[in-house]
């Protein structure tokens, strides 16, 4: 394994001898290939969810944010991530054997939004879950809360009743 440092100072000999050695590589290729058209193919299939299942559906306003916000995040990691492995790809195809590895502050960028992507999804659906659980806690509490109501009220009117039964006699 070679460090930056190293692959940033190499001599232009052992640069073309690793980056061939590199692209050249048939796993290192096929997981890049696999990985791009995933992405690429996920982006419509998540534009879809959003238009048919999240806007056309009678979910409240509160958690249809959530949701469009969670897709949202993962469409976004969709496009960086097929942004980036295009991106490799053709750098590595038509630039000199030497740069054909990202620099450093493209690295650092492209895995800082990944990574700022995958924390927004993973901070959603745990919003999400909480979320969900405040609801089904708030639910439950009113829904008592009115069956005391009702039975309180009920008692009311039967002792009415009672009162007013007692006083025509």
């Amino acid at each position: 394994m070679h460090t930056f440092d190293e692959l940033q100072n190499m001599t232009d000999q052992r640069c073309k001898e690793l980056v061939i050695d590199f692209v050249t590589y048939l796993p290192f290729r096929a997981v890049q290939f696999f990985q791009t058209s995933l992405s690429i193919a996920s982006i419509p299939l998540l534009v879809y969810v959003v238009k048919k299942y999240i806007f056309g559906s009678t979910i409240h306003f509160n958690v249809k944010i959530i949701f469009i916000m969670y897709y949202l995040f993962a469409i976004g990691h969709a496009l960086i991530n097929t942004t980036m492995q295009i991106y490799q790809t053709i750098r590595s195809m038509l630039s000199q054997p030497c740069l054909a590895f990202p620099t450093r502050v493209e690295y650092e960028t492209f895995n800082l939004c990944l990574a700022t992507m995958t924390i927004g999804m993973v901070n959603r659906l745990f919003s999400h879950r909480i979320g969900h659980s405040c609801h089904r806690g708030q639910s439950t509490a009113i829904s008592q809360d009115d069956e005391e109501t009702r039975s309180d009220s009920h008692e009311l009117t039967d002792g009415n009743r009672y009162k007013t039964s007692e006083h025509l006699q």
